[in-house]
């Protein structure tokens, strides 16, 4: 199972969008991730965490960066 953390910038005026993910961020997503696979009776599944960045200055031809096992 993926879970899938996106984020996106018009421009780089505050860094790339990756890096708005912070560790109090993380923390969340873990919870988030651990609450629904409590909610949706799944256990003994292997998870990995991804990170899509977007970055919109050129919007006809926006920057994706895929980040797999992102964090743990």
């Amino acid at each position: 199972m993926v879970f899938i953390e996106v984020k996106s910038r018009l421009n780089l005026e505050y860094g790339e969008p990756e890096y708005a993910i912070t560790r109090k961020k993380i923390k969340q997503i873990k919870k988030m991730a651990e609450l629904y696979l409590f909610d949706k009776e799944i256990e003994e599944v292997d998870c990995r965490f991804d990170v899509v960045a977007v970055l919109l200055e050129d919007k006809s031809n926006p920057k994706i960066t895929h980040y797999e096992n992102a964090f743990m």
